[in-house]
């Protein structure tokens, strides 16, 4: 399992996830992303974002990293970065 953050090139984070694959992490894959997400990454560019990939050993781990980087990062309706 793997959480992944998105980051644009300054280094602000604006998605985060997981994944069991690492295909998941690359913002140019055909996956389902919010309109919010979608939205950032026409701004920036797929291949202008930075991609920071965490390892976790199971399901739960991945699931309580995600969440505590959510946490930290803040969603955009709690006044953080996160398009999540």
């Amino acid at each position: 399992m793997y959480v992944y953050i998105w980051k644009d090139p300054s280094g602000t984070p604006f998605y985060v996830g997981m994944g069991s694959t690492l295909g998941r992490t690359n913002p140019k894959a055909k996956c389902h992303r919010n309109k919010a997400c979608l939205q950032k990454l026409a701004e920036i560019g797929v291949d202008a974002v930075v991609v920071e990939i965490h390892a976790a050993a199971n399901d739960d781990a991945a699931k309580s990293m995600e969440q505590m980087f959510i946490a930290k990062f803040k969603r955009h309706r709690d006044g953080g970065t996160l398009t999540n």
